[in-house]
């Protein structure tokens, strides 16, 4: 896990666990980037937790990673996202809601001599419905956007550099490559699967 994931979770996680409600989720996600350079059909699996005041608050965090991926293009993503679950006032079993993330993502692309950095943006309309008093399932459908944000330089110690052209790793080494980018990408996503909670 890059040391920022690594970071946003060593904050957030604590943050959740001392709540008095939690809950955990396991899902399957379908996404169809149209990246820069590929256009993919990303399918994959979210695992989330989430945490709140009591059982019946509105409001909810959460942290998520998702691993999507497509055999066919070569490309295999992972996201580190967190946010906020924000229900309507509704009594009974299904509760709709919005859920809005912010992530940190890398992608491996078949053919590029370096991994991409994203960061990803969502927001989708989520519905939870309560079956048991432990056991629910979820449905959501959103938009999903990333942002390449990958440094253009890596160098022949194996740092990167945000800048190019002459004196860039001149104390590291030299230049090994210009990375290459994926791009950005905005497209929806859907998903489903199964919280449980305590």
């Amino acid at each position: 896990m890059p040391h920022r994931l690594r970071t946003l979770a060593v904050i957030l996680l604590p943050a959740l666990t001392g709540c008095a409600h939690k809950s955990l989720y396991a899902g399957y996600v379908q996404h169809e980037p149209s990246f820069d350079v590929v256009d993919a059909d990303l399918s994959g699996a979210s695992f989330g937790f989430t945490g709140a005041a009591t059982k019946e608050a509105r409001t909810r965090g959460f942290v998520q990673v998702d691993v999507r991926s497509d055999d066919d293009v070569g490309l295999d993503l992972v996201d580190f996202s967190f946010g906020g679950l924000f229900y309507a006032p509704t009594t009974g079993p299904v509760r709709p809601g919005l859920q809005l993330g912010l992530g940190l993502g890398r992608a491996d692309l078949e053919g590029l001599d370096n991994s991409n950095s994203l960061v990803s943006l969502s927001v989708a309309l989520r519905v939870d419905w309560q079956i048991s008093e432990r056991v629910g399932l979820y449905g959501l459908a959103g938009i999903r956007a990333y942002l390449d944000t990958t440094e253009p330089t890596t160098c022949n110690d194996g740092t990167t550099s945000t800048s190019v052209g002459q004196g860039t790793c001149s104390h590291h080494g030299g230049i090994n490559h210009y990375n290459d980018y994926i791009g950005d990408s905005t497209e929806p996503e859907i998903g489903f699967g199964l919280t449980v909670s305590w």
